[in-house]
């Protein structure tokens, strides 16, 4: 039986259940119903008020959702992101393969079913398979549709559209960027004619486990050459209003490899920073690097800077090395991260579990 409505005001009805007082309406041919924040024993006049409310908030937003396209509210996020001291840059290259695809859509276009591979599916497992096809990597698919849910999240939150779901494709495998002790001889080779401020940046890499553009960022105040100590953390404070995450920078210890590669840079220093170049700060140094790992042989997508930072980590745990030491050395907040990301599988590291099995195939054999 269909309860009369208690009240009517266009195409909603308002109704009282034992779970409160309720809105209703029909949409695609399907009837729907949502609360108006009212309990059951709220007087009538009252819940009638509630309902007048929600239908002119309900309305309201339907018609700002009508205005706001997707790139609308993707330029306002990354904005917003900006201000907050995220990396904006980096959101915006995201947005740039979403955008021919998803700029003129409405949030409401995320969730309307189409056929994909045969199935219904919705824009966002086409864009996956679309990019997919063209041989887009897992990891860059993954985290280009993630900024999309993060950024439609974030205009709900702010009551600018309905809440969606936007669907996600699952990143790749980890990867194993890690060097083995043949490729680290081979890259030291190669290291040895490099020119000076990249081999610099190099041998520091390898010996601290210290990320790019901290030690790009490293100026010679924080590098104590009579104790042996680098301190890649800067000196800058952070302004009130940047909310953004910082990755950890450790304080390490200097070997006697690279203390004297650093003295011999700080004798003929001509600025304040460690790595520099003709006499000012050096840049990015991205394509020096992979021509250098070219040039040792070591050619690849992943293997670049930060793969010496994994070389460090995972040869730290082969040795047996306490792994608080090694989450010390990378500059972590969590242990997790450094037992999850950067130390790697290596031949031998489970032999002591494997010989517990390895155990009962003797006994079973007898």
């Amino acid at each position: 039986m269909v309860r009369r409505a208690t009240d009517r005001i266009g195409r909603y009805g308002l109704m009282p259940t034992k779970d409160g007082w309720f809105a209703f309406w029909d949409e695609n041919d399907r009837r729907k119903r949502s609360r108006i924040g009212c309990p059951r024993s709220t007087p009538v006049a009252e819940a009638r008020a509630q309902f007048a409310l929600w239908v002119r908030s309900r309305e309201a937003g339907l018609a700002q959702d009508q205005k706001l396209t997707i790139g609308s509210i993707m330029d306002a996020y990354i904005d917003d992101r900006r201000k907050e001291g995220k990396r904006a840059d980096k959101m915006r290259f995201q947005w740039k393969a979403l955008a021919p695809t998803f700029e003129h859509l409405q949030p409401k276009d995320l969730v309307e079913e189409i056929v994909v591979k045969g199935e219904k599916r919705t824009r966002c497992h086409k864009y996956a398979v679309d990019r997919y096809g063209k041989g887009i990597a897992r990891d860059t698919i993954h985290s280009e549709l993630n900024l999309l849910r993060t950024a439609m999240a974030w205009a709900a939150r702010r009551g600018l559209v309905p809440h969606v779901h936007v669907w996600v494709s699952s990143p790749g495998k980890p990867r194993r960027t890690a060097l083995t002790t043949d490729q680290v001889l081979k890259l030291v080779g190669a290291i040895m004619e490099a020119d000076h401020h990249i081999s610099l940046l190099m041998l520091i890499a390898l010996a601290t486990g210290a990320r790019k553009q901290a030690i790009l960022d490293l100026t010679w105040d924080r590098v104590d050459l009579e104790h042996g100590v680098i301190d890649f953390n800067a000196r800058a404070e952070r302004d009130i209003l940047d909310t953004s995450h910082q990755k950890g920078r450790a304080i390490v210890d200097i070997g006697d490899e690279l203390l004297g590669a650093l003295k011999t840079a700080h004798e003929h220093k001509k600025c304040g920073h460690v790595i520099e170049y003709r006499g000012k700060p050096a840049g990015n140094a991205e394509q020096a690097v992979a021509t250098l790992f070219k040039r040792a042989g070591l050619a690849g997508r992943f293997l670049g800077l930060h793969a010496l930072r994994h070389t460090l980590a995972s040869s730290a745990a082969a040795s047996g090395i306490d792994m608080r030491k090694v989450q010390r050395m990378l500059g972590h907040d969590d242990i997790g991260t450094t037992e999850r990301v950067y130390v790697e599988f290596q031949r031998g590291a489970l032999s002591e579990v494997a010989s517990v099995g390895d155990a009962h195939i003797t006994r079973l054999a007898r």
